[in-house]
């Protein structure tokens, strides 16, 4: 009987094999396992991007002007955005993937924008090559 390190509905990890939506691995086929993580939502850039940008606006005119108020609105007006990144970031992180090489190409075995679920499929993984390997 083949050990389970892994089973949820949408993945399941042996010491043998791997199996995600209808693909089925041979984990002694595999090799090269790697952990990426995809880009940041592009809520998170734009609201980061109009903060520099109102650095870039108000800060230097302020500094010209020579006056405070106008760095207080500067100021305030380049950290506002920065909230709303936080929650972006929080809301939908990136997403985290497991790619490995499988009889010569490259394959996603798993994605997941939790990160508790991918590094528990990730570990599993990592056990079950490590166990094909002995």
């Amino acid at each position: 009987m083949t050990p389970m390190l892994y089973a949820s509905p949408t993945i399941v990890v042996t010491s043998r094999w791997l199996s995600r939506q209808g693909q089925r691995y041979d984990v002694a086929s595999l090799s090269r396992a790697v952990r990426v993580r995809g880009p940041l939502h592009s809520g998170v850039f734009t609201a980061l991007t109009i903060s520099l940008a109102n650095a870039l606006l108000f800060l230097p005119a302020a500094v010209l002007a020579g006056s405070v108020s106008l760095f207080a609105v500067g100021l305030i007006a380049m950290l506002l955005p920065c909230p709303v990144a936080w929650v972006y970031l929080r809301r939908w992180p990136p997403q985290r993937e497991l790619w490995a090489h499988y009889r010569g190409s490259a394959v996603c075995l798993f994605a997941s924008r939790d990160e508790r679920e991918f590094g528990q499929v990730s570990r599993a993984v990592q056990r079950a090559m490590e166990a094909a390997r002995a």
